[in-house]
């Protein structure tokens, strides 16, 4: 489980008039990870998660609404513990 926030910034490259925009953004994130030990110090992980960013959107007309976008991940992968082996 965890809580956090953050800032996104946009661009874009039109010809028009389409101006940089900043929001600041919350987020809530659970998710599931599992570990399999193996000899000299290496492990196997996997895991799934998601997180649910708050943040405030514009329309075509400028109008901003406060919104909610989920997102989901997947990881897996190898690793090595240096210490504590």
């Amino acid at each position: 489980m965890g809580l956090g926030g953050g800032l996104l910034r946009q661009t874009f490259a039109t010809s028009g008039v389409a101006p940089a925009r900043s929001t600041a953004v919350g987020f809530l994130e659970a998710g599931l990870r599992v570990v399999r030990d193996l000899p000299r110090g290496l492990h196997l992980f996997a895991g799934i998660g998601g997180r649910t960013y708050l943040l405030r959107r514009w329309k075509e007309d400028s109008a901003a609404e406060r919104s909610a976008v989920f997102a989901a991940d997947l990881t897996a992968g190898l690793g090595m513990r240096w210490f504590g082996r």
